[in-house]
C-alpha cells in the first residue's frame, strides 16, 4: 500500500483495511478525490456535525475509541501523531479534533429538519460525539448483569467472529513498553475505554463462521453422495451440534484458522485437524473438535501474561455483584449468537472457564451503552 512501517512508534497496528490506511492510499493514488474535502470523520461523527449544522472543519470531532480505529492515533498523548501522520501523505490539520467519549460536540440546530426529516429540532438538545460499538456494548453488557467492579470480569463473544476481552484501570508503563512485553499484534490490542480505563481485545477472525461452513459441507457432502438433504439449515445445525455433544472427549484436535487470523504464523495461516485415528473422525468427532478449537484459538491470541491474567479473573475471589446470589460466582459473561445458540460452543468455554463461572448473556446493545457513557461520563462541553 505505501512504504511505511505497518507500526508506528507507539506500537499502534497499522495496515489495509484502517481508515488512515484508506485515507494514505488515496492520496497517494488518487489525491484528486479528495481535493475538495477539508476535514474527514466516520460516518456516524458525518451525522453529528450536521445534527449540529456546523459548517467549518475546525468543528470536525471524533472520540477516542474511534480515533484508534482508524489507527495510528496515539491513545497516551490523545493526539494524531504528526510525523506518523504526514509520512503517509496526509495533512494533519485535515484529521478532526479528538474529543472524550460522553462529550458534547454541539447543539442540535433548528435547520436539522431540512437534513434528517424526522428530527424534531430544537436549540437546547446536546449531540454528544459519537463512539465506537465495541466499548459501547461492553458497557452495556456489563451494567444489565449489575457489575460493580468490571477489572475483575472477562468477556468472551462468539458470532461471525470471535472477541475475548477484559477492562483494566491505566498501566504505569508506556505504551511501547507494555506492547514490547506483550509482542505486537494484529489479533490483540490495548483500546481507549471509558472512565480512564482501557479494554484489552483479543479478536480472532475465526469464529461461527467456521462452525456454519463445517455444517455446510456436512450438507454438501450429502448432496455429493447422491442423498441430499431435505431437513432445514436449523435442523442441520441441530444434528450436527447433538452428535457433538456426544464425542465431546474426543481425542481428535482442530486448529480451525482455515481462513487466517489477523496476526499470522506459521500455525494459523491455514487450518487442520490432527490425531486422527480409525474411530475418531466421525461427524460428531470433527465438530466438537471445531468448536473446542474456535474456543482454543481465541484464548491463544491472547499474550501469555494477559493469559495469565485472564485465569486470574476466573477464580477471582473478589468479584462483587449487586446482591444476587444466583450470580455470585459469575467470573465470563458470554455473548453473540453462534455461543448463544451452539451448545457445544457453550460447552467448551464451559469447561476452559468452569461451569458455574460463566453466564450467558442476551442483552449487550451498543446504543444502551452509549446512552450510560453519556449519563456516567458525559462532559458539560467540549
Amino acid at each position: 500500500m505505501c512504504n511505511i512501517s505497518p507500526w508506528h512508534s507507539s506500537g499502534r497496528p497499522f495496515q489495509t483495511g484502517y481508515g488512515i490506511a484508506t485515507f494514505a492510499h488515496v492520496m497517494q493514488h488518487s489525491p484528486c478525490q479528495v481535493e475538495r474535502f477539508d476535514t474527514c470523520g466516520t460516518i456516524m461523527d458525518l451525522v453529528a456535525f450536521a445534527l449540529c449544522g456546523h459548517t467549518r472543519p475546525t468543528d470536525a470531532t471524533m472520540d477516542t475509541t474511534n480515533a484508534f480505529s482508524w489507527g495510528a492515533f496515539d491513545s497516551q498523548a490523545h493526539a494524531w501523531p504528526a510525523s506518523a501522520v504526514s509520512a503517509l501523505g496526509i495533512p494533519v490539520d485535515i484529521l478532526p479534533r479528538v474529543v472524550r467519549p460522553g462529550s458534547i460536540v454541539g447543539m442540535m440546530a433548528s435547520r436539522t429538519t431540512s437534513v434528517f426529516a424526522n428530527v424534531i429540532a430544537a436549540s437546547s438538545i446536546p449531540v454528544y460525539a459519537p463512539m465506537g460499538d465495541h466499548p459501547c456494548s461492553v458497557l452495556a453488557l456489563l451494567h444489565v448483569h449489575h457489575v460493580v467492579s468490571p477489572v475483575e470480569v472477562a468477556m468472551i463473544n462468539i458470532g461471525t467472529s470471535a472477541q475475548l476481552s477484559y477492562v483494566e484501570t491505566p498501566s504505569s508503563r508506556p505504551d511501547d513498553d507494555e506492547n514490547r512485553r506483550d509482542g505486537n499484534s494484529y489479533s490483540f490490542e490495548k483500546r481507549p475505554y471509558f472512565g480512564s480505563q482501557d479494554l484489552y481485545v483479543a479478536a480472532a477472525l475465526t469464529g461461527g463462521n467456521v462452525f456454519a461452513r463445517f455444517v455446510a459441507n456436512c450438507v454438501q457432502w450429502a448432496t455429493d453422495l447422491g442423498v441430499p438433504s431435505t431437513a432445514s439449515d436449523g435442523r442441520m445445525f441441530a444434528n450436527v451440534i447433538a452428535m457433538g455433544l456426544q464425542r465431546t472427549d474426543t481425542a481428535l484436535t482442530c486448529r480451525p484458522t482455515f481462513g487466517g487470523e489477523r496476526s499470522q504464523s506459521a500455525n494459523n495461516t491455514t487450518g487442520q485437524l490432527s490425531n486422527m485415528a480409525m474411530d475418531n473422525w466421525s461427524i460428531g468427532d470433527m465438530s466438537a473438535a471445531i468448536a473446542r478449537g474456535i474456543v482454543t484459538n481465541l484464548i491463544e491470541l491472547l499474550p501469555k501474561r494477559k493469559q495469565i491474567e485472564l485465569r486470574r479473573r476466573r477464580f477471582c475471589p473478589t468479584l462483587k455483584l449487586v446482591a444476587n446470589l444466583k450470580r455470585a460466582v459469575c467470573r465470563v459473561l458470554g455473548s453473540g449468537n453462534a455461543l448463544l445458540r451452539n451448545a457445544l460452543l457453550q460447552h467448551f468455554v464451559q469447561a476452559e472457564f468452569a461451569p458455574n463461572a460463566v453466564v450467558l448473556c442476551r442483552e449487550s446493545d451498543a446504543a444502551v451503552g452509549a446512552a450510560l457513557v453519556v449519563l456516567q461520563y458525559g462532559a458539560p462541553s467540549i
